[in-house]
This record gives C-alpha cells, structure tokens and sequence, in this order.
C-alpha cells in the first residue's frame, strides 16, 4: 500500500483524536496504521430495522517478516421498528448496536501459516483485549 506524504505516525497517546478517525494512512505507535475506514450515514439507518454498517481497519506486521494481519473494527447500528400497522413489530423498540472485532494474520513470505497454535492464541486474546479496553475507554467518557 502506497500512503501519500500527509500520513503521520503517532507516539503518544495524548495525540489520538477522542472525538475523530484520523486518515487513512495513519500509523500509530510504529505498529498500527489505518488501511481503510467507512462512517455510515443518517440515511443508511433511516428505515426500521435496517443496519448500518461503520469500520475501521488497522493493519500490522510487513511483507518483508513472517507476520502481518489486518484488525477491523466494525459498529453496526440497528433501527428499531417504530409506528402501528402489522408491518411494524413494535411501536417502542429502540435502536441497537453491536460492536465486533474482525481479525486475520497470515505469512506474507509463504503460503504456510505463521507460528506455532500458541502464537495464534496469544496474538487473538491480545487483540481482545485491545478491542476491550478501547471498548471501555469510550464507555466510560460517556459517563
């Protein structure tokens, strides 16, 4: 992937945006950089029961090592059913939203999986767990 001259890699934490995605391109801590990212729109959501999909994916490692992989970040929001009529299921249903964590990592020098059953199952309960506290984290600044 080529990222033009604006992208920026962030060290601190103090420089991560609370209230926006940064662009496309954008590395954080010398080992996550954004690849892609989509922000549904009021429209999308309009019609009861309908989903609306945002995202954002961070991708890690390099081609020239033994690891990399892609992390997304997915929000899908869920009109509920409003109004009367037997098209609607309930007049007070409210919208839902679930929260996901999407994860791949492969060996972009061969076409063999990379390390060990051990290796794997470390780097998904590490990536849990960064979905977790990032989870948390915008929670509690709700509050």
């Amino acid at each position: 992937m080529r990222v033009g001259h604006t992208a920026q890699t962030l060290w601190r934490r103090a420089h991560v945006s609370d209230s926006r995605l940064h662009p496309v391109g954008t590395c954080f801590f010398g080992t996550f950089m954004i690849l892609d990212k989509h922000i549904a729109i009021e429209s999308e959501v309009a019609e009861p029961g309908r989903r609306a999909t945002s995202w954002i994916d961070y991708g890690f490692g390099s081609d020239e090592s033994s690891f990399a992989g892609c992390h997304r970040f997915q929000i899908t929001r869920i009109e509920g059913s409003r109004g009367e009529g037997p098209s609607k299921t309930d007049p007070s249903a409210e919208s839902q939203v679930q929260i996901g964590l999407q994860s791949f990592q492969c060996n972009p020098q061969t076409n063999v999986p990379f390390g060990s059953e051990i290796l794997k199952q470390f780097h998904y309960q590490y990536a849990r767990l960064l979905f977790a506290n990032g989870i948390q984290s915008v929670l509690l600044r709700g509050t």
